[in-house]
C-alpha cells in the first residue's frame, strides 16, 4: 500500500533544477507557484485569482493527465 499522496505519475520536465523542487513540501511548493503567478501577471502585490491560476497552470494540468481542480 502506498502512502497517501504519494502518485505513479512522474515529473514531466527534467530540469536541473528538478531534483531541488522535488526536496520541497507541497506548502512551500504552493508558494512558490502564487509568487511566480503574481510576477507573470505584473502585480506581485495583488492576490492570484483562481482565473489566472486555472488559465496558467490548465496546460500543464493536461500535459500531465491531471485534472483540474474546481
Amino acid at each position: 500500500m502506498r502512502p497517501m499522496g504519494v502518485q505513479k505519475k512522474g515529473v514531466a520536465y527534467d530540469d536541473p533544477a528538478l531534483s531541488w523542487l522535488m526536496k520541497l513540501s507541497k506548502a512551500a511548493l504552493a508558494d512558490c507557484v502564487v509568487d511566480l503567478l503574481r510576477a507573470a501577471s505584473d502585480s506581485c502585490d495583488d492576490p492570484v485569482s483562481v482565473d489566472h491560476a486555472i488559465e496558467r497552470l490548465a496546460p500543464v494540468l493536461a500535459m500531465r493527465g491531471d485534472r483540474v481542480p474546481k
